[in-house]
């Protein structure tokens, strides 16, 4: 990957759509460049602009639909480069704990 993709970081990861819909919402300023990838399955993870992580998080946190509604989020310990792994890497890293000498992944299934 380029240069490009140490702009961007994973910031944690949800299973439920609805709770992506709302944190799309919470975080639709263009200033947080929001992304995510996945499935209920194997999880949304979530992507932000490197210098918005705090503020992304923090504005996550702090915002009451989260709460009163239930949302479960599960934010990554560190941000994660988008070149650091896959996407399955990551989520599985997250639940597992990091392990250099697992092998990469491009398919997740987990049972928790």
């Amino acid at each position: 990957m380029s240069n490009e993709s140490h702009k961007f970081v994973a910031i944690g990861v949800t299973h439920s759509s609805d709770t992506l819909n709302l944190i799309c919402e919470i975080l639709a300023d263009p200033k947080f460049g929001f992304g995510a990838e996945g499935t209920m399955a194997s999880g949304y993870e979530m992507t932000v602009i490197q210098a918005m992580v705090n503020e992304a998080v923090t504005a996550i946190r702090k915002h009451p639909k989260i709460h009163i509604e239930g949302h479960e989020v599960r934010f990554y310990e560190r941000p994660r480069f988008l070149d650091d792994g896959t996407r399955y890497d990551r989520v599985i890293d997250h639940y597992l704990g990091e392990d250099p000498n697992r092998l990469s992944v491009n398919g997740i299934s987990l049972k928790l």
